[in-house]
């Protein structure tokens, strides 16, 4: 039973991303029957995930099992902003180690995930501004169709030194009541 939802928003530089998509977690909260049966029988495209999440090896079985064509489906890997980039040298060494353990050539956005910096950083606005250069070289190298980032308010981006400015457009935050 295949939905094919074929609901999309588009980023500036014309990448299209599904609105619906599976989030995944920490390997202690990742389903693997659940990702397989969201992507065979649902028909979800959009998958996101982190190095941080430890389940990068399992979303590449999970891929496979559900017989579904990497061109079909929209993966969003999420960078810790600081810490993949020191603990891999650079943001490029860490997408090719993710890349390596999804079993894929390319992702389709690559985020940075915080705008936290430690307190250890001497610098943290060049560390933000030298971890988004990276990213802007592996868009220019096509590992990823798209960058960005994610839990950045407006006063954590620094537009003027930026090559890309892939956007959505910015949707309102769900209300909650409790």
């Amino acid at each position: 039973m295949h939905m094919g939802w074929n609901i999309f928003f588009s980023l500036s530089n014309r990448v299209r991303i599904p609105k619906l998509g599976l989030g995944t977690s920490h390997y202690g909260g990742y389903s693997h029957e659940a990702v397989v049966y969201a992507l065979k029988t649902w028909g979800y495209e959009l998958i996101d995930t982190a190095k941080r999440y430890g389940n990068e090896g399992l979303l590449s079985k999970a891929i496979a099992e559900s017989q579904r064509n990497r061109n079909d489906l929209f993966l969003t890997f999420n960078q810790q902003t600081v810490a993949e980039r020191l603990w891999e040298n650079d943001s490029k060494s860490a997408s090719l180690g993710s890349l390596k353990r999804l079993n894929v050539d390319y992702l389709d956005l690559y985020l940075l995930h915080w705008p936290l910096v430690h307190g250890w950083c001497s610098n943290p606005k060049q560390m933000l501004e030298e971890t988004w250069r990276e990213l802007e070289l592996l868009y220019d190298e096509g590992l990823c169709r798209a960058i960005g980032v994610s839990n950045y308010t407006e006063d954590d981006l620094y537009p003027e030194r930026c090559s890309y400015h892939t956007k959505i457009d910015k949707l309102p935050a769900p209300t909650r009541k409790y």
